[in-house]
């Protein structure tokens, strides 16, 4: 028995998402074909929801299956020819302008007052670039329903294509009243009245307190209050919802110099913006002169080195953290960056110790995770790198980063088989392109297509997608 295959007992105890798992939740955390999944099983059970039946559409849309949403559709009027709602949504998923306009027709002609119809037509009209015609079509279609979001949306982003600013912002105003939860009406009215941003911004969390925009938005206000304490606590809450923005993180370790007296607010303001011009001579002499200016900051050697090792200065990168690390022997940014440095010369035994305390630090940080499994599999024991990865996956069940390594681990080790069951069972979790992809090319060197083939079909029924019907077929014919 290969040394990683008494582990997969572990990997498979991962519990299977609930079927009544919201789909908006998954889409945010990037779980796009599991929330295919459960919009259909949602639709299954509520036929008339039209909002599920809309999220449905566009992600068959943005995923490229454009023939098999329209196609589905057309059957869905088949079956209610006389519904305007039917034809709405038929005309959403169609492509083609000339059809979608049809569909659209004959749903106001089933219903004259059908809002979200006109909504549809205001899109159609955006495509046209007829910005006049899809303001007055958005605008009907709030008359008739102002609790459209798309619409609302719509209305003030054509408002501001025709460069009539204030009556966006007017709009934006009036669709906070309209519907207080929703996030792209306070971050508009923050764009477009800058001097009020923190208080839209406020509001907005008040309404949606975790939302992940608001949250960033509202701490990159705090930030430039230059209030450090009352931007720290802001930025840990953003980072309490978004744990793996490297951004966030950055600016975060700047307020904790600042408030260490290791670096000055100007200070902290050029290396926020250092990310924004990278290979610019102007802002790499700008920077030279901050870390000159501010010796003890561990943040400014950090970014420095991340800059130069993408400028291919790996020497230089290594110094600046080297220094970072004499400087802060504990700074979960210079450790990261340090363990990821090694890893990527080829160096994982060195790597280990950097990432272990980076990742102590970021304990929901999954890629940092996975790179400290990935520099213990290669610099220490294969078995304790896969155990580590295992341990990451039963943590973070809806991250696709552990189980892709354990199985890129084990198809180094020559464990094709073993590969195939890790990337079985987390399709069956998480049946993004990327792991279907992975498991195909580790059922073949398994030498076992037709058995992969088979659970892929099964799971393709299971969520209508039929992006894995197709790659089930393809596995199943190439079976010996």
């Amino acid at each position: 028995m290969n040394l990683l295959t008494s582990l997969l007992t572990l990997f498979c105890v991962v519990a299977r998402a609930d079927g009544l798992d919201d789909a908006e939740a998954l889409l945010q955390q990037g779980r796009s074909a599991a929330a295919m999944s459960t919009l259909r099983n949602h639709i299954d059970a509520n036929p008339d929801d039209v909002s599920a039946h809309e999220l449905l559409i566009d992600l068959y849309l943005n995923a490229g299956l454009l023939y098999e949403i329209e196609e589905a559709y057309k059957q869905h009027v088949d079956q209610q020819a006389a519904s305007a709602d039917a034809w709405y949504l038929l005309g959403r998923a169609t492509v083609a302008p000339d059809r979608s306009a049809r569909a659209f027709e004959r749903a106001l002609q089933i219903d004259p007052d059908h809002a979200r119809t006109r909504m549809g037509q205001a899109a159609l009209r955006r495509v046209a670039k007829d910005l006049e015609g899809a303001q007055r079509d958005y605008t009907a279609a709030l008359e008739r329903d102002p609790s459209l979001e798309e619409a609302w949306v719509g209305l003030w982003t054509v408002q501001q294509q025709l460069g009539a600013t204030r009556a966006a912002t007017e709009t934006a105003a009036r669709a906070s009243v309209a519907i207080p939860s929703l996030p792209e009406a306070w971050l508009t009215l923050a764009t477009l009245q800058p001097a009020q941003a923190p208080r839209h911004l406020a509001e907005g969390l008040k309404h949606s307190p975790q939302d992940p925009r608001l949250l960033s938005a509202f701490a990159r206000q705090m930030f430039l209050t230059q209030d450090t304490n009352q931007a720290m606590v802001a930025y840990d809450r953003a980072l309490a919802r978004s744990p793996e923005d490297a951004r966030l993180r950055l600016e975060r370790s700047l307020l904790t110099e600042i408030g260490d007296q290791r670096l000055s607010w100007p200070g902290a303001i050029v290396l926020r913006d250092a990310r924004n011009a990278p290979g610019d001579p102007t802002m790499m002499r700008q920077i030279d002169q901050t870390i000159s200016q501010h010796p003890r900051s561990a943040v400014g050697r950090v970014i420095r080195g991340n800059l130069r090792q993408g400028s291919g200065d790996v020497a230089g990168a290594m110094d600046d953290l080297q220094t970072a690390l004499s400087i802060n022997p504990e700074s979960p940014a210079a450790n990261a960056a340090m363990g990821l440095l090694l890893l990527s010369q080829r160096e994982p035994e060195k790597a280990i110790g950097p990432l272990k305390i980076a990742a102590t630090a970021r304990p929901d940080d999954v890629a940092l995770g996975v790179a400290t499994a990935v520099a213990i599999a290669e610099g220490e024991s294969p078995r304790a790198g896969a155990a580590a990865l295992i341990a990451l996956h039963q943590q973070f069940p809806a991250s696709e980063g552990p189980p892709m390594a354990l199985a890129q681990m084990m198809l180094q080790l020559g464990d094709a088989e073993g590969a195939m069951m890790v990337l079985q069972e987390a399709v069956q979790l998480n049946p993004e392109p990327k792991m279907v992809i992975m498991l195909a090319s580790a059922a073949q060197q398994a030498g076992k297509p037709q058995q992969a083939g088979e659970a892929l079909l099964v799971l393709a029924r299971q969520t209508g997608d039929p992006r894995l019907e197709k790659i089930a077929e393809q596995l199943k014919g190439n079976a010996p």
